[in-house]
Order: C-alpha cells, then structure tokens, then sequence
C-alpha cells in the first residue's frame, strides 16, 4: 500500500501538497487565515476524534426539541475550482444550515480543514485520482456537537454529532450511477449496509448523498419504506435503494412530503428539459415524525446541475409512563389556611374522620388507620384548600391577552381574503397587531421584574427569607444541569465509557494515592475502660404509647415552609389543630 503524501500548513493557513504541487496550486484560494487552525491528515479508515479548542459551551447539541435544525446534501460536481470551498461555505450561511453533505468534491486523500469563519470542512476521497469524494461542511453548532468522524473512501464517510435526546450518525455517499457495473453496484449497497450494521445501535441514523436512484411515486406494500410523493419512475438503483432501507429500517424522506415537482427533483439535465429526483435524505424510522420537510432550495448555486436538497428536522419524543415522584405530587394552597374561617372549616371537617377511627372495621389494623388518617387529610385539604395556581406566563396583562385575540382575528381575516388587494391590507393589518403584541409583551415583562424587585427588596428589609428565595428562584428560572466533556491529560475528548472510567481512575490514583501517610493510634487503658463501659451498659427504650400531649409538643415543633413527603402531607395541615392531630395519630401509634 502505498503511502500518503505529506501534508503541510503554513501559519498563515495556507495548504501544500508535497507529493502533487499542482493539486496544491489548484487549491491555493483555500486558505485557512486562523492561526489556530488545524488540519488533520487521517490516512485510512483511523476514526479521527475532534478536539475543541477554546469553544463556547453553549448549543453544544445538534438536534433539540425546542429548535429545529436543517441538514443539506448536496452534488457540487467539483470543490477544486477556485473559490468553490467559499461560495459553499456562503450557502451554508445565506440557508442557515447546521451542515451540508457534499458529494463529488473530487479531493484527494481524506482530512479536515478549520476555516476562518468559525466551519469546519471534512472530506474523503482517493490517494490516486481526482474522481469522486466525499465529505461534510459543519456550521459553528455542528462543529461544537461534532464527537468522532471517519473517512471510509471515495464514497462514504460518517460523523457521528451529540443530540438532545439521542446521539445522531449520519453517513455521506456517493453512489455509483445507473449505467454502472451490477458488481459495483453491488458491492456499493454491501458496503452500505456493513457500515450501518458498525453504527451504535441506539443512535439517529441518517443516510443521504447522491444515491443515482429514480423511486418513483408507486409506493404499494411499502409504505414503511417510502411515500407516494416520489418523482419519475423507478429505475435498478431505485430498487436497490429500496431494498437497503427496508433491511436498515429507513425512510426515504424526499417521498413523503407533497410538493410541486420543482421542489423534488434534485437533478437537471444540461438542457434543461429532463429533471430527476436521484439525490436523498433517508432517516430511521423510529425517527420518522423528528423529520419536519425535505425540499430542494433552487436558488442555491454553484454552478451545479444538481440542487441543494434540506431537510427540516426537530426531535419528537414520547414520554413513557413514569411513577409520580415527590414533584409531580399536587400541591395544596397551604397559604390560605392563614385565613381563620378556612382554617376552623378545614378542622370542622377533620374532626369527623375521628369517628372512623374508633370503627371496629379500622381500629385494629395499622395499615387501614394509616390510610384513613391520610385520606382524610388530603380530601378535606384539597376540597377545602383547592390547589395552587399555575402560572406559567404571570408576567403577562389582560390587554396583551386581548391583544392576541385580535391578532388572532386578523390573521383569519387575512387568510379568508380573496382578492390581492383585500389580502395585501389585511396582511398590514395582521403585521401591525404582531408589533404591538411583541411591544405589548416586552413592556409587561418589564413592568413585571420592576415589581419582583420591589417584592425583593421589602422582604429582605423585613428580612423574610422565604419570599426573597421565593422572588430569587422565579427570578432566575429553572437551570439544568451540564456535564462538561471528559478528557484525557493530552487535551483530547474521550467518547468511549471505558476511556472515561480508565481516566476517572488515573486522576483519583494520582490525586489520592501519592505522598499517602499512614496514621496510627495507639488505645490507651483509659480508653478501653471507656469503651467496655459503653458496651456493657444498658439503654432502657420507652415501650408506652406517648400521650396526646406528647404527640401536641411534637407536632409544634414542626417547622413551616418544607416539602412534603410521599403521603404529601404537609406540616402546616397537621399544625392546623394540634390537639384534633394529636387524637387521629394516637391509635396509630398504639397498634405499632
């Protein structure tokens, strides 16, 4: 096998070639002007970890449930022409993609290149020829997201990018074309699926590139696979395709969607008279509701006969069953037993479970004393109490609420209007409601922090702590937690778990372990007297059942203000009336 050429960036970014001056005379234009860039020569099939340098924290996550992301693919026919590298990078700006998928970029060899405006292009090709490759072009966010990348050859290569919810793996391909070798074609599609089979069984798999394949819109017994909103008639790659995703369980994208017939075909012929639908964005198909659009975007150029294709995507989840935990559990509005008439209505009613209590069917089971004491608490609570309010938006005044509503109203007039000038001046009405309420908005949110900090500051002159915690926790918001990424003592990112315990062992054995000093004591007889005394002394456990007036001093020392257990009973509901308390916990305590 022969050996890569040697690859060399000068400080100023520029890329030589030492093994083929006039590939590196072709590519002058692509100069990297950051002196921290770097660039990666991986020879092979090396699995090539990124590392972040000096990269913000934030967005760290390629796909989300709030945000939806866009993923292109796109046949650039050829990347070697000078400023072919910059116009891609423009698109990737101008369509506010999070990455591109590149076919035929017609690179030799296979690394990575950090350019100036924050992007990060990798690719893979051949060592002999400019034919084929591949590769990825990574916005900011998907460069921070960005855990491992190979370079398989001149038609694949993967990247595997960390989600919200799942990791997400997506492979870039080239496939060969229709008139091609069946061999070849073969082995393509086997090589596909070895490289599905090797990807981590729990993450997003997505497959997209040029595929050469025509599916067609009829979709009969495969509509798992496919949609009816394919284009053309299928051809032999068609099939080919269609098999492939069926044994790894995808979906074609770009047949699910309805939309004119410019908007599928990805593909047009130098005359302009023949269009095809040959490039694709398969997902897996436990993903397929995370997969919003797919379209092509025909004003993208560069110089290409083929179009930019996007997909839309946003995760969707399902939430499983989940036991209810101590913050799921309701909560009473305790507040409004400050209130004298509701405090003595809520004792009125607990003082009638007492008389359940002295039933020959509970008094003598502890279990059955226990519930009665607890639903006794809980549904005169709750019928007495009620629950507390949930606002989620508190900020917000009844006039910006009735502002919504006409904008809602001007939207429906906008959409019903039938003539173009009807429609043309409801839209500038509708458009004018959207200012107000966003000004409406902003000035009661405003309004709404001027009187939190106003609630702030009389609390902590009063110096009450719990309305100042109160104000400081709605103020702040809720927060989740992070995990920084784990890395070796090299600076490098570790994704592996067995890597990540290997080094939590290595940074406590040299923290813990070294300069260790044993420290040993010697028990004097005073000591050992002390002990033996201890042992052999006898403690006397009260065995009686404490009085009610035991159990009245106990519950008056509760404090106020704490979270509730599992029975979720709080300790201003068994402060309402000590003594009425006292007299349901006594036989409780009697048969323990």
């Amino acid at each position: 096998m022969s050996q890569n050429p040697m690859i060399i960036q000068s400080p100023s970014g520029t890329r030589t070639d030492t093994a083929n001056p006039s590939a590196s005379a072709a590519r002058t234009d692509l100069e990297v002007r950051n002196s921290r860039s770097n660039r990666i020569n991986t020879i092979g099939t090396t699995v090539t970890t990124t590392t972040l340098n000096n990269q913000p924290r934030n967005n760290q996550n390629f796909l989300s449930m709030k945000s939806k992301s866009m993923i292109g693919v796109w046949n650039v026919r050829s990347l070697i022409g000078p400023g072919k590298l910059e116009q891609l990078s423009r698109e990737l700006f101008k369509f506010k993609l999070d990455m591109i998928g590149i076919s035929e970029c017609r690179w030799k060899d296979s690394g990575e290149i950090n350019l100036s405006n924050g992007t990060k292009f990798l690719y893979s090709g051949r060592s002999d020829t400019h034919h084929n490759g591949v590769g990825f072009l990574l916005s900011k966010t998907a460069v921070r997201a960005l855990l491992q990348w190979q370079p398989i050859n001149d038609r694949f290569i993967w990247c595997r990018f960390r989600s919200r919810a799942r990791n997400v793996t997506i492979i870039q391909t080239y496939a060969p074309t229709e008139v091609a070798d069946s061999d070849e074609k073969l082995a393509y599609y086997n090589q596909l699926s070895s490289i599905i089979h090797n990807a981590h069984k729990r993450d997003i798999l997505i497959v997209m590139g040029d595929l050469n394949a025509k599916i067609g819109a009829d979709n009969t017994n495969i509509e798992h696979i496919m949609g009816k909103h394919g284009l053309g008639t299928r051809n032999e790659n068609g099939e080919l395709l269609i098999e492939a995703c069926n044994d790894a369980n995808l979906v074609i994208g770009g047949s699910i969607f309805p939309h004119k017939a410019c908007h599928k075909s990805t593909w047009v012929s130098p005359d302009g008279q023949t269009e095809n639908q040959i490039d694709h964005i398969c997902i897996g198909k436990m993903w397929r509701s995370s997969l919003l659009d797919v379209r092509t975007k025909r004003t993208a150029d560069i110089g290409s006969d083929h179009h930019l294709l996007v997909a839309t995507l946003r995760l969707k989840i399902c939430t499983a069953g989940q036991r209810r935990t101590l913050n799921s559990l309701p909560k009473l509005d305790i507040s409004k037993l400050n209130s004298e008439d509701v405090k003595n209505t809520f004792v009125s009613k607990l003082s009638t479970s007492i008389e359940q209590l002295q039933s020959p069917e509970v008094s003598g089971n502890t279990e059955q004393i226990w519930q009665t004491i607890k639903s006794a608490f809980l549904t005169n609570a709750e019928d007495v109490l009620g629950l507390r309010p949930r606002n989620r938006k508190p900020w917000m005044s009844e006039s910006t609420w009735s502002l919504i509503e006409c904008r809602r109203a001007a939207k429906i007039t906008r959409d019903n209007a039938k003539t173009r000038a009807l429609k043309a001046e409801t839209q500038f009405s509708y458009n004018e409601m959207v200012k107000r309420v966003k000004l409406s908005c902003k000035r009661d949110k405003r309004l709404w922090y001027d009187n939190l900090a106003s609630k702030a500051e009389a609390a902590a002159e009063q110096r009450n702590m719990k309305i100042l915690y109160d104000v400081t926790k709605e103020l702040a918001g809720r927060r989740f937690r992070r995990i920084g990424p784990i890395r070796d003592k090299n600076g490098r990112l570790l994704i592996s778990t067995e890597n990540q315990l290997q080094r939590f062992r290595e940074h406590f054995s040299e923290t813990l372990c070294n300069n260790t000093t044993t420290i040993t004591h010697t028990v004097t007889p005073a000591e050992q007297n002390s002990f033996s005394s201890l042992n052999s002394r006898s403690t006397s456990v009260m065995n009686r059942v404490p009085d009610e007036e035991k159990i009245v001093q106990a519950i008056g020392s509760l404090k106020n203000n704490k979270a509730a257990g599992s029975d979720n009973i709080t300790a201003e509901l068994l402060k309402a009336c000590p003594s009425t308390t006292a007299k349901m916990f006594q036989p409780l305590l009697k048969n323990i």
